[in-house]
Formats: C-alpha cells, structure tokens, sequence
C-alpha cells in the first residue's frame, strides 16, 4: 500500500471494532498503535499479507495486523467479550 493511499480521506463504509491486544506500530511502516480496548474503525479489511487498514480514536489511520483487533457490529456484545477474556470474535 503506498502513502498515498493511506493518506487518502477514506470515503468507504467503515467496520466498528475493538482492539484484542496492545500493538507497538512503527511510524515508519505506517502501522498504528493500539492498546486492548482501544475503538477503532476498519476501513480495509485486507490490504494483503494479513494486516488491515484501520483508524483510531484520535482519526490516525495506519496498518493493524488482522488478528490484533475484532469487529463489534454490537458495540455492547464487543464490551462483554473483552470483558470476558475469550478469544473470539464478537
């Protein structure tokens, strides 16, 4: 994915979701970092080789490993789920 792409102002329908794991991004890769809990809004669900184009809380918008985040259609559902410590999606 080039820079431009990721700085593009995303127009797409975006997916809720919520952060499963803290993940350390690294600027120079574009990635973002997150921390269990964290909202957040999918904007790609695939961008390739298992990472997702996602925007946090604070509208920063950078690559996240799929399996670091889930999707929340029910953003009360997703909160019980982190709550209770399983590894499923919501």
């Amino acid at each position: 994915m080039s820079d431009d792409e990721l700085d593009e102002d995303p127009e797409e329908i975006t997916c809720p979701a919520r952060a499963l794991f803290a993940f350390e991004g690294k600027a120079e890769f574009r990635e973002l970092t997150v921390e269990p809990g964290d909202e957040l809004e999918i904007i790609k669900e695939d961008v390739g080789e298992g990472w997702s184009l996602a925007k946090d809380f604070m509208g920063e918008i950078g690559l996240l490993p799929k399996t670091y985040y889930t999707v929340c259609l029910n953003p009360l559902f997703c909160d019980l789920f982190l709550n209770s410590g399983e590894n499923s999606t919501c």
